[in-house]
């Protein structure tokens, strides 16, 4: 494929399996360095307040843990295009890039006054997306709905990076299943919601599904399919907002892939600190074109 032509989702329905166009756009800590890879030049580098050092044209970033440092190289971050209307892409990343709490404080919060929201749009924004990078980012009058008894209400945002919603997620052309099953497990057409997160994100405490991992609330096998994959937020309020209750929890969906709209779920799955953020964005094509060719 042409690196320009960004064809739409090719969705089976049969299978709920999709076939997306990738798109490699902006930049971010990602991969470990460690080992032989790991040389005198990177840990000797002068890192900045950030964290931040470049090594013979090549960006790191360093995190201390446990007293010792870990060091990380930056990678351009891999997009799958959800949509293609001929002038915007609609794209969402393909891993779990960071880790981040929905909201910093302990008040009930929506997606329009999170904290999320607020380092998307300026701290992601700015490290992940140089100058000419940013031009291509579009402004999209985002949509997000909440249920009360006495009607839905649906608060609008100018997003240049934001997190999905339950109801994109349920898109089918967007590569989605777009029907509910119950608990979302009976058949598996949740494939496609199952998310993996970057090394950094994962040192930066995401947490992984991991057959060995005592913590798990049921029996894990070693061939379990959601071995590696985590949890990952959606805009959308998770259930008790139906009540009349603007809560800090939002929906997420769990490593498994199925969307969990209930606080009462596995205590991990709610655990604000291990969750991953999975952005997406609205892109101009003209203007990405001209950045790419």
């Amino acid at each position: 494929m042409d690196k320009l032509d960004f064809k739409n989702p090719s969705y089976n329905r049969e299978t709920g399996e999709a076939a997306w166009s990738r798109l490699y756009f902006g930049s971010y800590p990602q991969t470990e360095v460690k080992d032989n890879e790991l040389t005198a030049g990177i840990i000797q580098a002068g890192y900045n307040e950030d964290g931040d050092a470049v090594v013979d044209g090549i960006k790191y970033r360093r995190i201390e843990q446990g007293g010792a440092f870990r060091y990380f190289r930056w990678d351009k971050i891999q997009w799958r295009v959800l949509w293609n209307d001929g002038d915007t892409l609609f794209v969402i990343s393909d891993k779990g890039l960071d880790c981040k709490l929905y909201d910093n404080t302990d008040d009930s919060v929506t997606w329009e006054a999170s904290s999320l929201r607020e380092w998307l749009a300026n701290s992601f924004y700015n490290m992940a997306f140089d100058s000419r990078e940013q031009k291509a980012i579009l402004i999209h009058e985002t949509e997000t709905i909440y249920n009360y008894d006495d009607g839905d209400i649906i608060n609008k945002t100018n997003d240049r990076i934001y997190i999905p919603s339950v109801e994109e997620l349920r898109t089918s052309c967007y590569g989605f299943w777009d029907e509910k099953v119950y608990w979302e497990h009976k058949i598996d057409k949740k494939i496609n919601r199952k998310m993996k997160p970057t090394s950094y994100a994962q040192a930066c405490g995401v947490w992984v599904y991991d057959h060995n991992n005592d913590k798990k609330w049921y029996v894990a096998k070693p061939d379990n399919p959601n071995e590696g994959c985590c949890c990952w937020w959606t805009r959308s309020p998770c259930g008790d907002t139906k009540y009349g209750k603007r809560i800090k929890h939002t929906a997420k969906v769990t490593e498994s892939g199925v969307i969990d709209k209930y606080e009462y779920g596995h205590l991990l799955h709610r655990s604000g600190n291990i969750v991953a953020v999975v952005p997406v964005m609205n892109l101009d094509l003209k203007t990405l074109t001209d950045i790419l060719e």
